[in-house]
């Protein structure tokens, strides 16, 4: 046990979330932040590169309706390896999509910028559902407000490493030329 841990119940929120973001904090430590109970400091560890796996599993059990630490984990690549992870998240928090697409996007399809790798292993069938769910523009019209988060969104499928041939044939016909000619690029790649 490391001599910080005794001391976590004591410490500040400034402290907890300095040391929740340091990737070489020992397990003992991560795992004593988490159980803090303190959400900013589980969101900083929850995308924390050196998070233990155990924290990680711990934090993804420990509390049923924090979408966003498991959205932060499988965008950070915690979960790469498991593909159920990712269909778990996907159908029983179907909030993440509700007011604006971004967190979902930036989870499941690809952010704009910051966001680590976790998004890259995505599997097919749920970008699949994705886009017959929430981001057909046919289904679901696209608004003023909201119409270059979802091409954003529509081009990240298209250019989607695990996008198949049957969502490439559906992004073709979507109605937004930009991502029509990526998906026929696609459909190309992959014939």
């Amino acid at each position: 046990m490391s001599k910080l841990t005794r001391h976590v119940l004591q410490m500040t929120n400034s402290e907890l979330n300095g040391l929740a973001k340091n990737r070489f904090i020992p397990t003992d430590l991560q795992m004593a932040i988490a159980r803090t109970g303190y959400k900013v400091a589980r969101e900083h560890l929850s995308y924390n590169e050196g998070l233990d796996k155990s924290v990680r599993d711990y934090l993804w059990d420990d509390q049923p309706r924090a979408y966003i630490t498991k959205a932060l984990m499988i965008q950070t690549g915690h979960y790469e390896d498991e593909p159920e992870k990712y269909i778990e998240l996907y159908e029983r928090y179907p909030q993440i999509w509700n007011n604006s697409h971004y967190r979902a996007t930036a989870t499941f399809i690809g952010g704009y910028s910051w966001y680590g790798q976790g998004a890259n292993h995505s599997p097919s069938p749920l970008l699949n559902r994705a886009y017959d769910d929430h981001l057909d523009p046919k289904k679901h019209p696209v608004h003023d407000y909201s119409s270059y988060g979802r091409r954003h969104a529509l081009t990240k499928l298209a250019e989607h490493s695990n996008c198949d041939l049957k969502l490439a044939i559906k992004l073709s016909t979507c109605g937004i030329s930009e991502v029509e000619k990526l998906a026929f690029q696609k459909i190309v790649e992959l014939s």
